[in-house]
């Protein structure tokens, strides 16, 4: 896996990929994980019959669960 890049990099960090059934959901704030990654990412699964959807976030919400756990409390 391409290590999380706070520049224009590859990247993809494991507190913003969540898996469900075989469905990847990675966040996509530019922050450490970022478009390139998702792109690496889809194509990695894509070989193993999973799909990657990226969910847009804003680049204060550090991991993809944190965003889910917001969430709950709205």
């Amino acid at each position: 896996m391409p290590k999380p890049d706070m520049a224009d990099g590859l990247g993809a960090e494991g507190g913003d990929v969540l898996v469900f059934d075989n469905t990847i959901f990675i966040k996509n704030s530019g922050i450490a994980s970022n478009k390139n990654g998702m792109q690496w990412l889809r194509s990695l699964a894509s070989n193993f019959d999973y799909s990657v959807i990226g969910v847009p976030l804003h680049p204060t919400i550090l991991h993809l669960d944190y965003g889910l756990a917001s969430l709950e409390r709205v």
